[in-house]
This record gives structure tokens, sequence and C-alpha cells, in this order.
């Protein structure tokens, strides 16, 4: 069998078996501890790519986490089914990926996402660091014994800001995922064997077309 056919039959059974593990679609917290990147599919940091997509981010139409989904590979008794939906749901209608107990016991197998997962710690940390700020400042005015006017005035604007960045924050770190049963032979081939580069290196970009 010749290169390209074989590869060709490694991406087949690859896609086939994404098919029969997919479990649902879900939200997750990108800086969630549970979530391992780099554990699958590990590459050098690309920092072009990686500023390209914080320019993308915050640009005209900004982050669209439903275009392009993560993939993570679980195990089924991880994961509350309630927090699962089906493809076919609009974004706001997902829900936040929920581990049972056992669940919180393990980490989960990021297939693809580290630049993004990047990109969105970067600009959350961003983020961050004005809500905290923000949030300092509305409690030093808060400690005042009396507040004038102008006083209060800036304590509605900053409580403005902090509900605004707050928000902000919370949708940074977000992103849609697609949930896949990692017990599915082919995945679990994939998960377990770094050494398999034809599967992995098919693996890689049928996710980001799944």
């Amino acid at each position: 069998m010749s290169s390209n056919n074989a590869g060709r039959t490694v991406g087949s059974e690859m896609l086939d078996a994404l098919g029969r593990a997919e479990l649902g679609v879900s939200i997750v917290d990108l800086l969630s501890p549970n979530l391992a990147f780099q554990e699958v599919n590990e590459r050098d940091l690309d920092e072009s790519n990686v500023n390209n997509l914080i320019d993308a981010f915050v640009g005209p139409g900004g982050k669209q986490p439903w275009l392009s989904p993560m993939a993570v590979v679980v195990q089924p008794s991880w994961i509350v089914p309630s927090s699962l939906r089906q493809r076919g749901h609009p974004y706001s209608a997902l829900a936040r990926l929920e581990l049972t107990e056992e669940g919180k016991k393990h980490k989960l197998k990021m297939l693809s996402g580290h630049h993004r997962k990047v990109a969105c710690e970067r600009l959350a940390a961003e983020i961050k660091t004005n809500l905290d700020n923000a949030i300092d400042d509305v409690a030093a005015l808060k400690a005042k014994d009396r507040l004038t006017d102008k006083q209060n005035n800036r304590l509605d604007r900053l409580s403005e800001t902090v509900t605004r960045l707050t928000g902000e924050w919370e949708w940074m770190k977000e992103y849609q995922v697609i949930v896949y049963d990692a017990s599915e032979s082919h995945l679990s081939l994939y998960t377990n064997a770094s050494s398999h580069s034809s599967c992995r290196s098919h693996m890689d970009g049928i996710v980001q077309r799944s």
C-alpha cells in the first residue's frame, strides 16, 4: 500500500472513530486546572500565531469560539450528562462542562487548541488586572465615611465597569469543545501512544474539521 493510501486509511479510520466517540458539545473554562493541554499533540508555541489570534479576538467580530471548537477526550463517567448538548444547538444554549466527583480527580486531555488557549489566557489576564484595579477603587470609595456628589458619580461608573469587566473576563476564558469518549479504540491509541506519528498527524487535522 502506498504511503498516500495508508494515510487516507488512517484518516478515514480516525474520522469514523471520532463519529463513534462523540459524546456531545459543551463549554469549558480554559483556565481550569482540570484541562491538560500539550499532553497530547504536543508542539512548540508559535508566538506569531498567538499574536495573530489575540489580534483576531480583540478585532472586529471578536472571539467566536463556536466556529472552531476544541476537542477533548474523557471517560464518560467523568462527565455529568446534562452538561452536554448535541451538535446544532446555538452557543447561547450550551452548558458549562460539569465533572462528576470521579471526573474531578482526572485531567481532561485536550487534542487541540493550545494556541487559542494561550491567546485567551493572556487577554483574560489583562482584563483581570483592570477588573481587580476597579474593584480596589470601589472598595476605597466605599470605605469613606461620606462621599461627595462627584465621588458618588465615580462610584457608579466604577461599579458599572466592574460588571462589564467581569463579563468580559468570563467570556474570554470560555470556549466551545467537542467531547469524545477516550475509550474508543482509535482515540485510545492516539492519546496514549506518542510514537504513532501517522495517527497523530491525521488526528490533528481531523479534529479541526469535525
